[in-house]
């Protein structure tokens, strides 16, 4: 049919996902569109189709019930389908974390079948059958239907949630309270998947609920949204993610494509990404309105939680049945009828509440984070690590929203580094890692140490740990990672050389370039030189009475030779090798281009006075 032909009531209603199947409502109503055609042209699947699709697979998973069907679909429209049709079914929808043969691996407990695209197809969908416009009344599902969502508990173990049909109807007809009039006329469009709780609500449940059609394309760039003015409007859902990168790739122009109204879950939304799209929204409107996203707060377990529009407020504003209050430690506490019997339920985040009834979030309280929208167990990550055959601990910590990890690699993979290299063991770890993690939420930073830092008590801090990731100081290089290598680290003799190898990263915005030459910065010789001798100071400091004569600067400079340029941005491994018996210390820094400099520093005899002879 023509999508301009849509049935869109002027106040759009909302059904009840229990009458979803059986409500008396038009064959015409339109479920879905694909999304990149004009609306002329695309063609669309109605509520006709959606049951007769429902009904199909209702009768294929009847066979098999109760069984637990873990749904890995990306397709919104499948998605759906299957969802209610397990529930038709009796059996019990299952949605995992995502859908690598890892993940389904570590979850097979959880679930008896697995319905992916290709074991969807197989199911066939008979022709339409008119009786199926007919509502029977044992279409109408039960309030206790279950959904089950595996996401990262704060252990780093996959923690189930279930929910009934009834909390997420609940949690439906609140966002259709608050924003259902923001859906007149439009088409949901959206960039998160559907395999997520705010997706499957806000790309799903909602528009189905509402009436209102989604379209089933994933929209990833800001050229896809072009065709987004071919519609009367679009609401769009997005994430964090999306809202930071598309103004900037927009450009200063007006957003001719830009959406009615945006949403933004999952994670915070940076202030400035929220005014920046604010501009570009206001750029092609003329109403004083808020325009940034509208941000929802909460989780899988909670639901909605709070809501806000940065150039508005900063601050969230509960939605209207949710009540809120601090509890121990400074944990915010909510109590909604979409949460539990109606108890206070006490989330991970500390808040501080505001007179008008609003309130500030002021950090995490566990170790589950947000990288770009999605839930992350920081042990979960550390877990993953430690047990691969190269690492002996591992740290791991949200540095500018990114993820970073400090590891302490083993025997075997301080062998493997020396071997191969630092970068081969960081592929390799970070491989391990993509068999269980999405590609969005691997590390970006890493860094390799003897051992983690800890603070003078010997406890580790997340302060500690950040530290590893920025210089001591402007002046100085990023340290990557540090070998002790093994026959030296373990030799006991006090004559034996003791070898350090440093991997660095020189920064471009080094003030040492400075000068140093225009149009072609070049690191000075003597810094090189200077970062020797601090580098062998530091690992000296660490067996003082073994290495007293390196802990004062150099009193000389022996056989120096700088052989290659250092370029902002160099990666280098610098080898110190501590020579007791002749006092000097041995250095080579080594790059892409080869050995750039490499010499001794000699150090004289520390002074010690001649007794006082008697008279």
């Amino acid at each position: 049919m023509n999508a301009l032909a849509l049935h869109r009531p002027s106040a759009p209603g909302c059904l009840s996902l229990t009458e979803l199947l059986s409500a008396p409502v038009s064959a015409s109503r339109v479920v879905c569109v694909d999304g990149r055609r004009t609306a002329e042209t695309e063609t669309a699947l109605n509520i006709r189709d959606w049951r007769i699709r429902v009904e199909a697979l209702r009768s294929a998973f009847a066979p098999r019930a109760p069984l637990r069907l873990a749904l890995c679909l990306d397709d919104p429209f499948d998605m759906s389908c299957a969802l209610f049709a397990a529930w038709a079914a009796g059996c019990t929808p299952m949605i995992l974390p995502n859908a690598l043969a890892q993940t389904r691996d570590d979850l097979a407990f959880a679930y008896d079948e697995v319905i992916d695209p290709e074991r969807l197809a197989s199911f066939s969908t008979p022709h339409a059958n008119g009786g199926l416009d007919v509502p029977r009344s044992k279409d109408v599902l039960a309030d206790s239907c279950e959904l089950m969502i595996y996401t990262s508990g704060s252990t780093g173990e996959p923690k189930a949630v279930s929910k009934t049909l009834a909390q997420l109807d609940a949690e439906v007809r609140t966002l259709h309270h608050h924003w259902g009039a923001q859906l007149d006329n439009a088409l949901i469009v959206a960039s998160v998947p559907c395999h997520h709780i705010y997706g499957l609500w806000f790309r799903v449940l909602w528009p189905l609920a509402a009436g209102v059609p989604f379209a089933r394309h994933t929209f990833v760039e800001p050229s896809e949204a072009q065709v987004w003015r071919n519609w009367p409007c679009v609401v769009w859902i997005a994430g964090p993610a999306q809202l930071t990168r598309w103004p900037s790739l927009i450009g200063g122009a007006p957003w001719v494509d830009a959406p009615r109204m945006a949403f933004s879950s999952g994670g915070p939304l940076p202030a400035e990404a929220a005014v920046q799209y604010a501009n570009l929204k206001r750029s092609a409107s003329a109403t004083p309105d808020a325009l940034a996203p509208v941000e929802v707060f909460g989780s899988t377990e909670t639901g909605g939680i709070a809501w806000r529009q940065q150039d508005f407020a900063a601050h969230w504003t509960p939605l209207d049945d949710t009540d809120i209050r601090i509890g121990e430690g400074g944990a915010l506490e909510i109590r909604s009828p979409r949460v539990g019997t109606g108890q206070w339920w006490r989330t991970d985040d500390g808040a501080a509440i505001h007179a008008d009834g609003s309130f500030t979030l002021t950090g995490r309280l566990d170790r589950v984070v947000k990288i770009e929208g999605k839930r992350l167990a920081l042990p979960a990550v550390e877990a993953t690590l430690t047990r691969h055959e190269w690492v002996d601990d591992v740290a791991a910590i949200v540095v500018s929203g990114r993820l970073a990890v400090v590891v302490v690699p083993s025997k075997i993979g301080t062998f493997a580094w020396k071997t191969q290299s630092l970068k081969a063991v960081r592929e390799t770890l970070r491989g391990e890692l993509a068999r269980s993690f999405d590609t969005t939420m691997l590390p970006r930073r890493w860094r390799f140490l003897p051992e983690l830092p800890v603070n003078e008590r010997g406890k580790r801090t997340a302060a500690d740990v950040a530290a590893c990731f920025s210089p001591a100081t402007p002046w100085s290089p990023s340290v990557l990672g540090v070998r002790l290598d093994e026959a030296d680290a373990t030799d006991t003799c006090a004559a034996a050389p003791l070898s350090v190898v440093i991997a660095l990263r020189v920064p471009r915005e080094l003030p040492h370039f400075e000068g140093h030459f225009p149009g072609m910065p070049l690191l000075p010789g003597v810094v090189l030189l200077d970062w020797a001798s601090r580098f062998a100071t530091e690992y000296a400091s660490r067996n003082a009475s073994r290495h007293a004569w390196v802990t004062h600067s150099p009193t000389s400079v022996q056989q120096a030779k700088f052989s290659a340029p250092v370029m902002p941005g160099a990666q280098l491994e610098l080898t110190l090798t501590l020579d007791s018996p002749r006092q000097r210390v041995h250095y080579r820094y080594e790059g892409a281009r080869g050995i750039s400099a490499s010499g001794y520093l000699g150090y004289a005899a520390p002074f010690s006075p001649a007794p006082e002879m008697n008279r």
